[in-house]
């Protein structure tokens, strides 16, 4: 008692699994044209390290227009994109995403040890008993024992998302005030997600071990074959929007207006 006395698990998590976070911004804006076309262009890169080790997001945003004016002004003509790519991995959960066990949610116990001294990831206790996790190595199943320090570096999760923006508008004034419009606007949003879970991996192990069978004669049968184990997702959305309308807009007089 004594010596679990002058354990801390929050020491562990900070010297392992945290890290003094980082965020980087660039922008870069160009703009310009001439009395009958103008410009605008604006591309920004984002890189951020999350205080967990492992976890990071980069994003890259792209947007640009043009206006063109034709016939005298009374014909106006714009174009625009707008791009978006977020890209981020999540393989640490944090302190309060380990715990003694999943199954039940129990937190982890407060004297845990994660890594030795020296920084060697240990075993924890984790769903089960010590002596079942002995009798399933003995029958031959795979190795069950849980080590969340390995299983940050086992541990592959990334998504990412891609949106588009195209636009385009036509203008034309009829007669002074009165204007009609036209906009198109089309959208795409793509959504991927990744999680890649290795032999190594406690997730892997635990559900091939779960599943599997104990013969009679001393032979295993695995329902779930031995290898990684991917989960993946994908969503595309896609938008149009359509929009004519006409406006007026004049000043009679100088006190009056419609």
């Amino acid at each position: 008692i004594a010596a679990l006395k002058q354990e801390d698990v929050r020491l562990d998590f900070g010297n392992h699994f945290y890290r003094e976070s980082m965020n980087q911004q660039h922008a870069l804006n160009l703009s310009g044209g001439s009395e009958r076309q103008h410009y605008y262009v604006s591309l920004g890169y984002d890189r951020n390290l999350s205080s967990l080790v492992r976890n990071d997001q980069n994003r890259f945003t792209l947007n640009a227009s043009n206006t063109y004016r034709f016939a005298k002004d009374r014909l106006e003509l714009n174009t625009g994109i707008q791009y978006t790519e977020n890209r981020s991995t999540s393989n640490n959960p944090g302190m309060n995403g380990i715990r003694f066990s999943d199954i039940s949610g129990a937190p982890l116990y407060p004297y845990a040890r994660l890594a030795d001294a020296s920084g060697n990831a240990l075993v924890i206790n984790h769903d089960y008993r010590a002596s079942f996790l002995q009798e399933a190595n003995q029958d031959g199943l795979l190795n069950w024992e849980y080590s969340p320090l390995q299983e940050l570096y086992n541990a592959d999760h990334t998504s990412r998302s891609t949106d588009y923006l195209l636009n385009g508008g036509l203008s034309y004034t009829l007669i002074p005030g009165l204007i009609v419009q036209s906009r198109y606007q089309y959208g795409r949003s793509l959504q991927e997600g990744r999680e890649l879970f290795n032999q190594e991996s406690y997730y892997t192990r635990n559900q091939i071990n779960r599943l599997s069978a104990v013969n009679p004669d001393g032979s295993l049968t695995y329902p779930i074959p031995m290898g990684s184990i991917l989960n993946a997702e994908n969503a595309v959305v896609n938008s149009h929007f359509l929009r004519a309308q006409l406006n007026f807009n004049r000043v009679i007089q100088g006190d009056h207006s419609i």
